[in-house]
């Protein structure tokens, strides 16, 4: 099987990013021999977490235009003419067989110096509402790759092919693994009931907050073990508030072990982003949704409203979430394993593990053999 080349263009969050890692390592296992490299921004969270996974990587000069001001929008269309010119230099030397964007201002300067260069394209959306960036890119690229069958895009319907939201299989094995150590403590009664907070990249700061007004009123002869993902701010006063109230907990700004945090994991309350929602279904976890109020175009309401509507999930708005309402949720759900159990046994239904491989084989079929 002769060796290509993939340029991964995008990122800025790791929305956009660990799904771009997971696509990565499924070419890799495709062919060891075959190249990777990402490019972005130079943003911190791209450096350290294309660091840490071992790709290449390289930046360009790009900034966002949507829901910024007069003065940053005009600055960053005058900074596209760069970015493309920096991109062609880094095609040039890289020669990819195809370039893929997932997402994020920087991928838009390599898509464009990829069709320049007459190298085949194509984009990857992980929401339901595709981001601004790839509602334009997806009238020029070649391939259009889907999270979401009802994901709201406009281009010609041959581009298309549903793939759903590639989640790295590590953290699928490292919750499967989990999972099976689990079987024999529950049985001998030494599980306790543990539930895992992640407030994502953006809003974990009013999650956070009625997380931790809600412990309180948790039932307190309960055995619960609490997980916690803070975000940066608000990992010193969560961690106090913990060890206040006594309770069993793991309290960290970010985890690595994330596969392990959701095998642990017997209820979920999160975000809604879609790297996170699609880890969730793949390792078929029950979860209370809090979407992030201020996401462009309320896009995370809609990456839910599937789950919602299976019975897999359930969605709360954080207009009507409060300490009282949050802890009876919990308090429910402790007490009716067999819920959950049937939440786990429908997200069968949504679950797409092999994402990262389905996209793969459509690149070699339509672009590399």
């Amino acid at each position: 099987m002769n060796a290509h080349n993939l340029l991964i263009a995008g990122g800025g969050t790791g929305g956009h990013l660990f799904p771009g890692i997971a696509i990565a390592q499924a070419f890799q296992q495709k062919n060891p021999m075959n190249k990777i490299l990402f490019v972005g921004t130079g943003r911190p969270v791209e450096v350290k977490v294309l660091s840490a996974s071992g790709f290449s990587y390289e930046k360009i000069s790009a900034l966002g235009i949507k829901g910024k001001s007069l003065y940053h929008k005009i600055r960053a269309i005058g900074v596209i003419p760069k970015g493309i010119w920096e991109a062609i230099r880094i095609l040039r030397t890289f020669k990819p067989d195809v370039v893929l964007g997932v997402g994020g201002y920087s991928s838009a300067p390599v898509i464009l110096a990829a069709k320049f260069l007459g190298i085949r394209t194509a984009i990857h959306e992980q929401n339901v509402l595709a981001g601004i960036t790839n509602r334009l890119l997806a009238h020029i690229v070649d391939r259009v790759y889907l999270s979401f069958e009802n994901t709201r895009i406009q281009c010609r319907k041959h581009k298309f092919c549903l793939t759903g939201n590639p989640v790295r299989q590590s953290i699928i094995t490292a919750a499967e693994a989990i999972e099976k150590t689990k079987i024999n403590l529950m049985a001998e009664g030494k599980w306790p009931f543990t539930v895992v907070i992640l407030g994502g990249s953006q809003g974990a700061h009013s999650l956070n907050r009625v997380v931790v007004d809600s412990l309180q009123l948790v039932t307190k002869n309960q055995m619960v073990h609490w997980i916690h993902q803070t975000g940066e701010q608000d990992e010193s006063w969560v961690q106090q508030a913990y060890s206040e109230m006594g309770v069993s907990s793991e309290i960290k700004s970010f985890f690595n072990n994330m596969g392990e945090l959701y095998g642990k994991a017997d209820l979920i309350i999160a975000r809604a982003g879609a790297t996170t929602v699609a880890e969730i279904s793949a390792v078929r976890k029950p979860a209370i949704f809090i979407p992030y109020p201020h996401a462009a175009d309320n896009h995370q309401i809609y990456n839910v409203a599937g789950l919602v509507d299976l019975g897999v999930a359930e969605m709360i708005q954080e207009s009507e979430i409060n300490a009282e309402r949050l802890s009876e949720k919990m308090m429910y759900y402790s007490e009716h394993p067999e819920v959950l159990k049937e939440m786990r046994h429908k997200a069968t239904q949504l679950s797409h593990a092999d994402a990262a491989e389905t996209l793969i084989e459509d690149c070699y079929q339509h672009f590399l053999n």
